[in-house]
């Protein structure tokens, strides 16, 4: 009887399970894939949604070298100095937020790059790392991407360091006056990040 019982409440039971794991993401997080900046690449403090990344973190291994470098390459306006990102050049005054590198033709020296990434403290928000190895939610540079960092914005206001005056203290979606990366791409700088941001 208790056999017949069993196999009469799976089902029930696999139900409750499914809600269960379905709701526990609740708190008013977007559902998975969704949330960040919105299409216009705004985010609006108190009305934008943390993203919330569908993307296994641990598979497959994420090379920095060949491929989250060549992202910044050709996304962060290091294509020569002067740019956003790039390295500026010794006898300039010029203040760069982030170096991710010189250029796709630069030899771009991937451990200074990471150096001035990984566990370097965020200028728009201290109180968060820029990379924080293992830890993509806490790594600003994520949410820089993902288009939802105006949900830091309290953090931001007390050292309201936009380059340009941005309207919110944390600053424009990254990159900048472009289109946001795409899932996949954003998803593989998160991989390398939850995989310790190794130099490899």
């Amino acid at each position: 009887m208790l056999f017949a019982w069993s196999r009469l409440c799976r089902p029930a039971t696999l139900a409750l399970l499914a809600f269960t794991v379905a709701c526990s993401t609740g708190s008013g997080a977007a559902p998975c894939g969704q949330g960040g900046a919105d299409d216009a690449g705004v985010c609006t403090a108190g009305q934008t949604q943390s993203y919330v990344s569908c993307a296994d973190l641990t598979t497959p291994v994420v090379s920095y070298r060949q491929t989250i470098q060549p992202v910044f390459n050709a996304s962060c306006g290091v294509s020569s100095p002067g740019m956003c990102h790039a390295k500026q050049p010794a006898n300039t005054s010029t203040k760069y937020l982030i170096y991710m590198g010189g250029g796709a033709d630069a030899g771009v020296d991937a451990s200074e790059v990471l150096a001035a990434l990984v566990n370097v403290t965020a200028q728009e928000d201290p109180q968060m790392k820029l990379v924080a190895p293992g830890d993509p939610g806490g790594s600003y540079l994520m949410h820089k991407l993902d288009g939802d960092q105006c949900q830091f914005a309290a953090a931001c206001d007390a050292t309201r360091f936009p380059l340009w005056s941005e309207p919110t203290p944390c600053g424009a979606t990254m990159p900048y006056t472009a289109a946001q990366l795409p899932t996949d791409v954003r998803d593989q700088v998160r991989r390398w990040i939850a995989q310790g941001a190794k130099n490899n």
